[in-house]
């Protein structure tokens, strides 16, 4: 079954550091190096819609058999994600 406990819990956590880091973006005067766009609706946009991208993403390789890869995408994301948070504090 894809939405184990452990599986819902590990999305709901990338999912929390995803609005934490378009929050964090929409500071005044912040600028998002690796983003295409600066207005704060399209980081927000952009940054949930690529953890999005990622919860489709496992649920396809589950789909598919890959069980131990999917277990595996959020917590690379929740890695990811908390560099990010972590890198655009020390400015």
């Amino acid at each position: 079954m894809f939405h184990n406990k452990a599986q819902v819990a590990l999305a709901a956590g990338n999912i929390a550091l995803g609005v934490a880091d378009a929050v964090q973006s929409c500071r005044p005067g912040f600028v998002e190096v690796t983003l295409p766009t600066q207005s704060c609706a399209g980081k927000a946009a952009f940054i949930l819609g690529g953890k999005a991208a990622e919860t489709a993403g496992q649920y396809w390789l589950y789909r598919k058999g890959h069980r131990r890869l999917a277990w595996m995408v959020p917590v690379v994301g929740i890695g990811a994600t908390g560099y990010a948070i972590g890198y655009s504090f020390r400015w």
